[in-house]
């Protein structure tokens, strides 16, 4: 104690130099940890934690000597389903199919432009996608087994058609030829890998 108050200066400098320290440490530590688990969520919803079974590449060639992918005969709606009904691997499992990636999207006066992807799909899909409902809700059981007309759009449709704001949930609207009920909006997604991910559609998937 007589050695502290003799030098109580460079006791007070030790102290604080060695708290700084320590509150250093656990900072960075806590910002690793934060960073770690943002970056774990942020490729969690894009899919990172799923994998998908189709029967051909991406069709992605680099350079002159790229190998174009392997095509396979094509997976049908039965085989598809026949292979969720057999996987006992505790997983959620999802049949989706692109209907088009140049759809147009109609509500009274107002037109998307041709870019937007139409995907069928089932009440699995926002799941193993990475996407979640802002409003509305996903597919129902008897919507499932009765194919109906309904859909679940992304919020840039959304912007594009209802700029009177109206209530987008259970207006119809037209994709093609075709009328749909809207049931829910999705979460702004964001683009990735150039595809527009709340430039989409969701319908059911049935035969």
């Amino acid at each position: 104690m007589g050695a502290i108050r003799s030098q109580l200066l460079r006791t007070v400098l030790t102290a604080l130099i060695i708290a700084i320290g320590i509150m250093a440490l656990v900072g960075i530590l806590t910002a690793i940890d934060a960073i770690e688990s943002s970056i774990n969520s942020n490729f969690s919803s894009m899919g990172s934690n799923s994998f998908t079974i189709r029967n051909s590449g991406m069709g992605i060639r680099i350079g002159r000597d790229g190998k174009r992918p392997k095509k396979f005969k094509s997976i049908n709606f039965l085989e598809a389903q026949r292979f969720k009904q057999m996987l006992t691997f505790p997983s959620t499992i999802a049949i989706s199919t692109v209907a088009t990636q140049v759809g147009v999207v109609k509500f009274k006066n107002e037109e998307s432009n041709p870019n937007v992807v139409i995907m069928g799909t089932d009440e699995n899909y926002l799941t193993t996608s990475g996407y979640s409902l802002s409003i509305g809700r996903n597919f129902s059981p008897t919507e499932l087994e009765s194919g109906a007309n309904v859909v679940i759009v992304g919020s840039e449709l959304v912007s594009t058609l209802f700029k009177a704001k109206e209530d987008p949930l259970e207006q119809v609207i037209n994709i093609g030829s075709n009328k749909y009920r809207v049931i829910g909006i999705l979460k702004e997604k964001g683009s990735s890998m150039g595809f527009g991910g709340d430039k989409i559609g969701l319908y059911l998937y049935h035969m």
